[in-house]
């Protein structure tokens, strides 16, 4: 399964939550529309009322906003870790493989690593290492891309792709 279907598992568990929050968003608009549109035909003490009634259903709004974005968060963390430790596990058995005595990571822009060749970038060939093995196998398992392919479609679509989102594994490999 690829980073798009592990967003849609992951929008499909908070859907009902988001569909509250919606739900309580709607109640809210509903009473403000009901506040505004009685006017002056209110008393002070019942307009005090309904929009303490309002704040608070706001306020619980907010929270259940936030918690819920805490929520969708440490999951997508969660699953960025599994399918990123799994990738570590590809790399280092091939590196091991291939007799290599270092792999960098150059991924990050303050990396050290100034200019790479070509020839020692080994991120395709861990990436479908990873997929080959996680895809042949019985269990559920996630899949990615290599960066460089990643890179091209976001060139291509810049809103196709998440960026910096647990979604997104960047992995950058150099053989030494």
């Amino acid at each position: 399964m690829n980073s798009s279907a592990m967003s849609a598992d992951l929008r499909k568990k908070y859907e009902p939550q988001e569909s509250k929050l919606q739900t309580q968003n709607q109640e809210i608009e509903t009473l403000k529309k009901q506040l505004q549109d009685a006017g002056p035909n209110v008393s002070d003490l019942d307009r005090q009322n309904r929009m303490r009634i309002i704040d608070d259903k706001t306020k619980s709004l907010q929270r259940s906003a936030q918690d819920l974005q805490a929520s969708e968060q440490q999951d997508g963390q969660e699953t960025f870790q599994k399918v990123g430790q799994k990738v570590f596990d590809v790399m280092v058995t091939y590196a091991q493989g291939q007799g290599f005595g270092l792999v960098l990571d150059a991924s990050q822009q303050n990396s050290g690593v100034l200019w790479p060749s070509p020839q020692s970038d080994i991120t395709k060939v861990v990436v479908d290492a990873y997929n080959t093995k996680f895809r042949n196998s019985g269990a559920r398992q996630r899949s990615i891309r290599s960066r460089s392919a990643r890179d091209a479609r976001r060139h291509q679509n810049p809103a196709a792709s998440p960026v910096g989102s647990a979604e997104t594994l960047q992995a950058a490999f150099l053989m030494v």
